[in-house]
């Protein structure tokens, strides 16, 4: 219940979220209602605790935008 709280304020603070949702409710193709993309949120938001939680990393907000953190892996020669 609390992440399904925690949908309204983060789509209206955070721009991650704002953007997911809009995404979600414009789409061409497979378009949520509201509420389907409110769920799909706090899903995401309980995701991003658990991992931030376990690994003791902070909030990414571009691993939270693509999913994965695109690593610079410098070669040597």
């Amino acid at each position: 219940m609390a992440a399904w709280r925690a949908v309204w304020g983060a789509q209206r603070a955070n721009p991650v979220y704002a953007a997911r949702f809009t995404h979600l409710t414009t789409r061409a193709q497979n378009k949520l209602t509201v509420t389907q993309a409110q769920a799909v949120i706090a899903a995401a938001i309980l995701r991003q605790l658990h991992a931030v939680v376990t690994t003791g990393q902070p909030w990414d907000p571009a691993i939270a935008t693509h999913g994965t953190r695109t690593a610079v892996m410098s070669l040597a020669a």
